[in-house]
């Protein structure tokens, strides 16, 4: 035994001494498709061209390149954490930095946002404790691409290729002004050594000028907004026919429907708010509940993703559409023409900012953040209520909401209160104090709670805690594709009478809301100010947003034009 384990490590350690000629070699570099072959930048010895990792940045410039975002559903989110792992402390890889940082300048691009951001972020890694271990070559590389690259992209994004080239005299001076001030503060002191830092052949600083003229400039892609938010698309919407082409699901998601691809029958069915839209392959005809609609256009596949007009995708589910050519925007909104001059979307929006406020935060006190609906439609975040729905409400089903909402509106938590008010009441002093006595726990303190706010609100109960939720409720529903946005608004107008009828402002709403929250949860709050408890102050800052507007209770409830007389 013990001569075979002295062989066994014998060979181990042989093995150990014969080179690894098995193991995969570093990739070689190249370039992504929006930069030029010329000015791409390879830093020796970079983490990031292990084979492993270099395959997961090759699928991100793959997918950023074809219009996609940055998303937890984003295909290669894995690879995204893995490239980001390798540009965090304690060992920041400045390939990677540098990698990372042109996959993320294509995805700022896609997603609308500002590169000057990325840019920061790129020289805080400069200027952390790890950029100062780092060659000057290796800072200069990284620091000239930060400013290059952002300030090419930010300024050929918000202008035409020509008006650009026309203006650039004009605006390289402030730029290089901003490059002499960053260089500075890095202790960089020449224009011409930080240029000169192994991509390009530099003669003057002068040659600035020469690499913005002859930039590559990629045209603006056609992006998507619902309600004025740009949502992710897993492939690039087109114009065919003069018609602009959207994939159907990405699109259907974000206004709340789920999408269904039947693969043997090459049929793509949409269903929301009770209404099923289905489609086929390359056929012009569409079946809506049963009712046979011609398109102009046949849905078709690319990559994968069945595309078709926008207009029909949004408007099969009452949404309007609009075209911007000048920004190649598609503008997608909800149809509110049913609305006439209802109040009722008011009341709803007013009756559940509680709600709504969990999500904007001190945003809330801004009225033109908000939507009906309370949260933006875009596929994640409806799937994000939908498991909220499931979680707290036990399921996020069309019948479900409507019963709840029909249901709790005239028999909610306030018939529960009601009930332990009247037993609370019922008990001469002695009797609550002896109760009190054998009690334990929340029952010590809950049966002077429920009588002291009875005593408070009298028949109101804690009726606006009931309230304020079926008016998020609608919201909810609506959101998640489970009511049209004439449903949902129908399905607020009692809850929306019992308010004005028992509320004369927004304040003492919430205040009988905040009571009732915490009776409730069980709270031990006696005796002090409502406001001041958990959910007060945010309450409190609430009622300075404009939707909280106390008129509404001197109108009173206008109902949808459909409901009048």
């Amino acid at each position: 035994m013990k001569r075979l384990a002295a062989l066994l490590l014998a060979l181990a350690l042989s093995l150990s001494l014969i080179p690894n000629t098995l193991a995969a070699e570093a990739v070689t570099p190249t370039p992504p498709e929006w930069i030029n072959a010329e000015d791409y930048v390879v830093f020796e010895d970079g983490k990031v061209y292990d084979p492993a990792v270099w395959e997961g940045v090759l699928q991100l410039r793959s997918h950023a390149f074809s219009g996609g975002r940055r998303a937890k559903n984003n295909p290669y989110w894995n690879s995204y954490l893995k490239l980001s792992a390798l540009t965090e402390k304690p060992n920041i890889d400045p390939a990677a930095v540098y990698e990372k940082s042109l996959i993320d300048l294509m995805y700022h691009r896609n997603e609308g946002y500002s590169s000057w951001m990325l840019g920061n972020d790129v020289l805080d890694l400069l200027l952390g404790e790890d950029g100062g271990t780092w060659s000057n070559d290796t800072r200069w590389k990284l620091e000239l691409w930060s400013n290059r690259w952002i300030y090419q992209m930010e300024y050929y994004d918000h202008t035409e290729e020509e008006a650009t080239i026309r203006e650039l005299p004009t605006r390289i001076p402030d730029f290089v002004k901003q490059l002499n001030n960053t260089m500075k503060h890095n202790g960089i002191t020449s224009m011409e050594r930080f240029l000169d830092c192994g991509t390009m052949d530099v003669d003057t600083g002068m040659k600035t000028y020469q690499w913005m003229s002859a930039a590559k400039v990629l045209p603006k892609q056609i992006s998507v907004l619902v309600d004025g938010k740009t949502i992710g698309l897993d492939v690039l919407p087109e114009i065919k026919n003069q018609r602009t082409m959207v994939p159907v699901r990405a699109v259907g998601e974000a206004i709340g429907a789920e999408v269904e691809w039947v693969q043997d029958k090459g049929q793509v069915v949409m269903t929301r708010a009770g209404s099923t839209v289905t489609m086929t392959l390359n056929s012009t005809t569409a079946d809506i509940d049963g009712r046979k609609v011609e398109m102009d256009v046949a849905p078709y596949a690319v990559n994968g993703r069945t595309l078709l007009p926008a207009r029909y995708v949004a408007e099969f589910f009452g949404q309007k559409v609009d075209w911007d050519g000048e920004r190649k925007e598609v503008l997608i909104t909800e149809d509110k023409s049913a609305l006439g001059n209802s109040n009722l979307e008011a009341w709803a929006m007013a009756m559940g900012l509680s709600y709504a406020y969990q999500y904007y935060g001190e945003r809330c006190g801004e009225k033109d953040d908000l939507l009906f609906g309370m949260y933006p439609r875009t596929a994640a975040q409806v799937q994000s209520s939908r498991r909220g729905l499931n979680n707290n409400w036990g399921g996020d089903s069309r019948e479900h909401i409507i019963s709840i909402v029909e249901s709790m509106t005239a028999h909610g938590h306030n018939d529960s209160f009601q009930a332990a008010a009247r037993d609370a009441n019922s008990l001469p002093p002695d009797e609550m104090a002896y109760l009190i006595s054998i009690s334990s726990g929340t029952d010590q303190y809950m049966w002077p709670y429920t009588k002291a706010l009875s005593g408070k609100w009298g028949d109101k109960g804690i009726l606006a805690w009931d309230l304020s939720r079926m008016g998020a409720m609608v919201q909810w529903g609506y959101h998640v594709g489970r009511l049209t946005y004439e449903e949902a608004l129908a399905l607020v107008e009692p809850a929306a009478r019992l308010t004005a009828e028992n509320f004369s402002s927004w304040e003492e709403f919430y205040e009988n809301y905040l009571d009732g929250y915490n009776w409730w949860a069980r709270n031990n709050v006696v005796g002090k100010d409502p406001w001041e408890t958990e959910r007060g102050p945010l309450c409190r800052k609430m009622l300075e947003n404009p939707i909280l507007d106390d008129t509404l209770f001197t109108t009173g409830v206008i109902p949808l034009p459909d409901k009048e007389g």
